[in-house]
């Protein structure tokens, strides 16, 4: 016999033995069906899973399965009714309610209201958190250090949550304390009912290029402040503008003193 026949023998034989298999798993299927119906119908589960085995055996040995099968089907009493109602109501005992078990009961235990105000404080102050890097660009990958503020009931509400806090405030860890000591000044602070936490500033963002953009900031603003200050000092101005005009600028004037006012103590801050 040449290769390439021995090649499609076996091949031949490999698709023999996988329709067999197949054909194997769908009689046990339809053996458990049968199964299930006569235990149910019979009521001696023991007994006749005994004697199902040993006549499944022989039949198997004889090479009669299938007659076997047809022998033994199984003409249930729920194929019998016509309507579903009917059926549905044999199955679910006479259609009555089906859910036999007692309705739950409050339990004072099962109760976590404490734990649950807690979780709810620590989900507000991380909305916080989020909110203010989003205001202030901060990219995610930068991570600061957290310091909690707080009573001493909160401690072990923040430890548990610590893994949860780290990763939802983009944290790299987590200080606990009872007062505002040894915080720096210039840290950004987030606040619910009965927690509040501090961000260093300098965690949030590089010093150098926030003071450089604050320099920037600031000598747009003294430029827009001078042309101000020099409309203002006009007479000529002060005399043939009109009235709403003039009050314009002079509100922009306050204005840009707040701001400029506002930068430099916010270098200050920083430097300090």
């Amino acid at each position: 016999m040449s290769k390439r026949k021995k090649k499609m023998t076996g091949y031949k034989k490999s698709l023999l033995i996988w329709f067999l298999l197949l054909l194997i798993a769908s009689e046990a299927c339809l053996i458990y069906v049968s199964t299930t119906l006569k235990m149910y119908e019979k009521g001696n589960i023991e007994g006749y899973m005994t004697s199902l085995i040993k006549d499944m055996k022989t039949a198997s040995k004889a090479g009669n399965i299938n007659k076997y099968l047809s022998y033994n089907k199984v003409e249930s009493k729920y194929e019998k009714n016509s309507s579903f109602e009917e059926g549905y109501k044999e199955l679910f005992n006479d259609g009555k309610d089906i859910m036999i078990s007692e309705y739950p009961e409050y339990n004072k235990i099962l109760d976590f209201k404490e734990n649950e105000e807690k979780i709810e404080q620590i989900k507000e102050i991380i909305t916080g958190i989020r909110n203010i890097r989003t205001k202030m660009n901060v990219h995610p990958t930068r991570k600061s250090k957290l310091i909690f503020v707080t009573k001493k009931d909160y401690v072990e509400s923040i430890k548990q949550a610590d893994l949860f806090i780290k990763k939802l405030g983009f944290a790299d860890s987590i200080v606990i304390q009872e007062n505002k000591e040894k915080i720096s000044p210039n840290a950004i602070n987030v606040i619910s009912a009965d927690l509040e936490v501090f961000m260093p500033f300098e965690d949030l963002v590089d010093l150098k290029a926030e003071i450089e953009r604050l320099e920037k900031e600031k000598s747009k603003i003294l430029v827009e402040k001078e042309k101000a200050d020099n409309m203002l000092k006009n007479a000529g101005f002060l005399q043939k503008a009109p009235k709403e005009k003039v009050e314009e600028m002079k509100i922009k004037q306050i204005k840009l003193n707040d701001s400029l006012k506002s930068i430099e103590d916010r270098i200050k801050q920083i430097n300090h």
